[in-house]
């Protein structure tokens, strides 16, 4: 579950502080980076929410830093006021249930669904060394690892983190319609001192599901039923932190919407976010390739096998007739011998090296001549 969230933000007016926040991260391991997040409300920003549906009872601040392509940050938990001594364990496995800390770092800011999170099984420490009640503004260091997840499920590898962030300005989204601090221009509550309820008031958000896949995907979720085009969304709404399920599938289809290769599957696990969208991307994975299939030969393709004579092969009767058009056909498993065999009576071509790339949403073209 992607744990990071986004608002919209201005720079402090005159009511706002007058610092310039900054968010240092050093990543060793399977990562290897350094990068500083340094900006006003733009780039580094803390949201306060005094309930979380998540966590009943529990309080949390969302310290995040950002410049559009990475996102890091930490989504600290506690109960009643803030804790006189703040140091958060990241570890939520052993952590007190009164106070702990989640750290994440998404490489890529439109997929929060990969991302390094020490919510499944990471260690480590997030220490506040100062907290301006006056300013609205929050400092300390950190250091943690945590393990590579997609969709919430931990894939591995793990690479360490560690830091600081200095004069963060810490917005009180208690009323989201409403917010207060000093990208608002106005100060907020103090930490522990807001009322309202989940993170959100009841207030509605919205998450949108992205195909980047090359066939119209049908997703339901949260009791809605809807589809998204290949390279097209679909939004669906939700109670603010609330959790919800679903399922999307897609496949390559004949003209009378008859399945061609396999049926994509994807089980969706998400909680809606505490303000605004957040973006899901449905990738097809490196392990399955998209087929198109061009036929300039002086015969039509009546039928096509994948893998053949492999353990994985398919084969689909279908019709490729001999225009020169590249016809979309559909989703096969992608291994390092894969073949494609088409097939026209006693006539057949055969591709035997499809060189494949290995990453999400691949496809290849043959052509038959």
């Amino acid at each position: 579950m992607a744990l990071l969230y986004s608002c919209t933000k201005s720079d402090p007016g005159s009511g706002g502080t007058k610092k310039n926040p900054t968010y240092d991260i050093k990543m060793n391991g399977n990562v290897n980076d350094q990068i500083k997040f340094e900006g006003a409300c733009t780039q580094v920003y803390a949201m306060y929410y005094p309930l979380d549906a998540s966590y009943p009872n529990e309080r949390s601040l969302n310290i995040q830093g950002s410049d559009g392509t990475k996102i890091f940050g930490f989504l600290l938990y506690w109960q009643g006021t803030f804790p006189a001594n703040p140091q958060f364990n990241c570890d939520v496995n052993a952590a007190p249930a009164d106070q702990f800390a989640v750290g994440q770092y998404i490489p890529d800011a439109s997929n929060s669904s990969t991302a390094y999170s020490t919510a499944d099984g990471g260690t480590g420490i997030c220490t506040i060394t100062n907290y301006d009640q006056t300013t609205q503004t929050i400092s300390g260091t950190f250091q943690f690892n945590a393990k590579l997840t997609v969709n919430g499920s931990p894939t591995g590898p793990s690479a360490n983190f560690s830091g600081s962030f200095t004069d963060i300005p810490i917005n009180d989204l208690t009323d989201p319609n409403n917010p207060k601090g000093p990208c608002f221009g106005s100060t907020g509550a103090t930490l522990g001192g807001g009322t309202g309820g989940g993170g959100g008031g009841g207030s509605t958000t919205t998450i949108t599901f992205v195909n980047p896949t090359y066939t119209t995907m049908d997703i339901s979720f949260n009791g809605q039923t809807k589809t998204a085009a290949a390279g097209s969304s679909a939004v669906f709404s939700g109670t603010a932190n609330s959790s919800a399920t679903g399922t999307a599938t897609t496949s390559g289809k004949t003209t009378s919407g008859t399945q061609v290769g396999s049926l994509l599957t994807w089980n969706i696990s998400q909680a809606f976010p505490a303000s605004g969208n957040l973006n899901y991307t449905l990738n097809a994975g490196p392990d399955y390739f998209f087929l198109k299939m061009k036929n300039q030969s002086s015969l039509g393709i009546q039928k096509v096998y994948v893998n053949y004579g492999l353990v994985n092969q398919t084969v689909d009767n279908i019709s490729v007739p001999n225009n020169g058009t590249v016809y979309n056909l559909g989703y096969y498993k992608a291994f390092s011998n894969s073949n494609v065999r088409a097939e026209n009576g006693n006539n057949y071509w055969l591709w035997s090296t499809l060189s494949l790339p290995y990453i999400n949403n691949q496809s290849i073209t043959v052509t038959a001549n």
